[in-house]
C-alpha cells in the first residue's frame, strides 16, 4: 500500500506537468497578477496548480486507483515460515558475518516468542480457540528455527574464533535456548491450562483477571527490554533486569496471597478457577526466570570478552 501511495503521488504530479506545460506562459502571466512579490507568486502557483489537479483528478479517482493497483502488484506470498531467513551456509567460513546472520535469526525467533507470549493471555482469559491454535503453530516454527540455528552455530564453532566471537556465539546460543524454553512453557503448560479452562467452563473473577493482566504486562515489558539489551549489547539494561527479578517474584507472592484471600471470602469464580489461576502465576514466573537468564548470559559473555 505504501508503494502504491508513492507511485500514485508521482504519477499525479507527472500528469499534472504534462497537462499544464502547453499553458505554462498564460499560467505564469496569470500568477504574476495574483501578487506583487515573487515568493508569494511561487506559493500561489503551487497552491493553484495542486487545486487544479485535485479538481481534475477527483472524478477520475476510481479508475486512477485501479490503474495504480494494477501497476504495483501485491507482494508474493510469504515463504515457508519454517525456513530460516538468515542462515547462509556460504558465510560459515567468515565467522563475523555468520555470527551476524545467526544473531538476526535469533532475533527473528525472539519476535515469534514475544508474539506467543503477548497472545497467550487473550487465550487464557477470553478462551480464544483460534489464537490458541495459532500459538501452537508458532511454537512449532520456534522449535524448528531453534534446531536450525543451533546446528548452524555448531558448524561455525569448527572454525577458529576470536575471544569476542566466541563470547557472541555463546550469547546467541543462550538466547535461542531461553527462547525455546519460553516457547515450551507457553505450549506445554499455559496452552494446557487454557484448554482445561475452556473444557471445564470456569471463569476468573474480575479481580483475578486484573491481576493476571498486570503480572503478564510486567513480564512482557521485561521480555521486550531483555531482547533490546541483547540487540544493542546494553549491559546497563541487562543489569537492571537482573535486579528487577526480586521485584517480580515479590509481586507474584503478593498476587498469590490476594487470590488465597478471595478464596477465604468464598468468591465462586475464584474457587472454581483456583488451581488454573495459581498455575498461570507459577508459569509466568518461570518465563520471567528465562528472561532474566538472557540478561545474565549477556553480562557473563561481556566478562569473557574482556578477559
Amino acid at each position: 500500500e505504501a508503494k502504491r501511495v508513492a507511485v500514485a503521488h508521482v504519477l499525479f504530479k507527472i500528469f499534472g506537468i504534462i497537462l499544464i506545460y502547453p499553458f505554462l506562459s498564460p499560467f505564469e502571466s496569470w500568477i504574476a497578477e495574483t501578487a506583487s512579490s515573487v515568493p508569494r507568486q511561487i506559493a500561489n502557483a503551487h497552491t493553484f496548480f495542486n487545486l487544479g489537479l485535485a479538481c481534475l483528478f477527483l472524478p477520475l479517482s476510481t479508475p486512477f486507483a485501479k490503474g495504480v493497483t494494477w501497476l504495483v502488484s501485491p507482494p508474493p506470498p510469504e515463504k515457508d515460515p519454517f525456513k530460516p531467513k538468515y542462515l547462509d551456509t556460504k558465510l560459515l567460513d567468515s565467522p563475523s558475518f555468520a555470527l551476524e546472520q545467526a544473531t538476526q535469526e535469533a532475533l527473528r525467533m525472539a519476535d515469534i516468542a514475544q508474539g506467543m507470549f503477548d497472545d497467550i493471555l487473550d487465550v487464557l482469559i477470553k478462551n480464544n480457540q483460534e489464537r490458541l491454535e495459532e500459538i501452537e503453530k508458532r511454537e512449532a516454527i520456534l522449535d524448528h528455527l531453534h534446531r536450525e540455528t543451533k546446528l548452524y552455530i555448531t558448524r561455525l564453532s569448527q572454525n577458529a574464533l576470536t575471544a569476542e566471537q566466541s563470547a557472541r556465539e555463546v550469547a546467541v546460543l543462550g538466547l535461542i535456548n531461553n527462547l525455546e524454553n519460553i516457547g515450551d512453557i507457553i505450549d506445554l503448560n499455559l496452552i494446557d491450562l487454557a484448554r482445561k479452562k475452556i473444557n471445564t467452563g470456569v471463569r476468573f473473577s474480575d479481580a483475578g483477571i486484573k491481576e493476571l493482566n498486570e503480572f503478564h504486562q510486567m513480564i512482557s515489558q521485561d521480555f521486550m527490554l531483555a531482547i533490546s539489551a541483547f540487540k544493542t549489547e546494553n549491559l546497563g539494561l541487562a543489569e537492571n533486569l537482573i535486579r528487577e527479578k526480586g521485584r517480580v517474584h515479590s509481586r507474584e507472592r503478593t498476587l498469590r496471597a490476594a487470590h488465597i484471600h478471595r478464596l477465604h471470602l468464598g468468591i465462586s469464580e475464584t474457587i472454581e478457577s483456583s488451581a488454573i489461576h495459581l498455575d498461570i502465576l507459577t508459569n509466568l514466573k518461570r518465563i520471567k526466570s528465562h528472561i532474566t537468564s538472557i540478561a545474565h548470559t549477556l553480562i557473563e559473555n561481556s566478562r569473557m570478552e574482556n578477559k
